[in-house]
């Protein structure tokens, strides 16, 4: 699995677009929803 993370904007921090979405890049590592195989 391979993920990219690019943000134009203002500052934020990188907790704000990968660890607090419900559906952000720390969740997709271990709970993708489309994953159909695999552990």
């Amino acid at each position: 699995m391979c993920r990219h993370l690019g943000w134009l904007g203002a500052p934020v921090s990188v907790s704000s677009l990968v660890c607090d979405p419900p559906n952000g890049l720390a969740v997709q590592s271990y709970a993708p929803r489309r994953q159909n195989t695999g552990c």
